[in-house]
């Protein structure tokens, strides 16, 4: 776990330093990697009953397995919740938000834009509310990200939905 946890000061820290847009924002991309690696690791069987807790302002509480780890990733701006219909760590989406918002159009935004906009991190959160938001939704994504590596998955939503 110290690795993971490394690994994720030291991406913050390349954030912290970087020189331009096109740096921070891979830095970014980086401590996303590296928070998400960091969640991976962390209990994944947990209880609602052990781990809720709505008087904390993570809403987490202290006898979860592997809260301590789920805290310092917070303090250091990963944006990990607890998500209640998982019962379990639920990844964040701020290093793609940051990516997205300094290079909109770098080599990583389709990604970027896809699990910010398309795959919400917790299905306490699942996807648009009615068929024609899906339709905009994936419609809106091949039409900035034709290429992309998820065009297959979008289209076969697309056609989940005639």
């Amino acid at each position: 776990m110290s690795k993971r946890l490394t690994a994720l000061r030291d991406a913050r820290a390349a954030i912290d330093h970087a020189k331009d847009k096109h740096a921070a924002a891979r830095a970014w991309l980086r401590f996303q990697h590296a928070a998400d690696d960091l969640l991976r690791a962390l209990p994944e069987t947990l209880s609602n009953a052990r781990c809720i807790d709505s008087n904390r302002a993570d809403g987490v509480s202290d006898r979860c397995p592997g809260v301590a780890v789920f805290r310092e990733a917070r303090r250091l701006g990963a944006d990990f919740g607890y998500c209640e219909s998982d019962a379990a760590y639920a990844p964040g989406d701020i290093g793609w938000e940051k990516y997205l918002e300094l290079w909109p159009a770098g080599p990583d935004a389709d990604d970027a834009w896809w699990y910010v906009h398309v795959a919400p991190p917790c299905c306490d959160e699942c996807g648009p509310e009615t068929d024609a938001d899906a339709r905009a939704l994936y419609g809106d994504f091949l039409a900035r990200f034709p290429k992309s590596r998820h065009r297959d998955e979008a289209l076969r939503a697309l056609r989940s939905l005639k």
